[in-house]
């Protein structure tokens, strides 16, 4: 699946401002992306690129987008 990097940076500039404007944090606790990424690490959608895990669905790097607050699984699996 080839996915589109500016409309993928552009969603992802959009809930990250949208997260700042409404005041609340910008990133998740500690454990709860390691929370959010160990369900990652047992989807089927996952692709391990050379140690960089992507999702399969929308495209995004989950190291980066498990800890952000304003992001979610596209699966809503979190």
């Amino acid at each position: 699946m080839a996915f589109s990097k500016v409309k993928m940076a552009l969603e992802s500039a959009k809930s990250l401002a949208k997260n700042i404007a409404e005041g609340n944090d910008i990133l998740v606790s500690e454990e709860e992306k390691v929370r959010r990424l160990g369900i990652c690490k047992g989807c089927p959608d996952l692709q391990d690129l050379v140690g960089a895990m992507q999702c399969g669905k929308c495209g995004c790097f989950l190291n980066i987008k498990a800890g952000l607050n304003s992001m979610s699984c596209p699966k809503g699996e979190w």
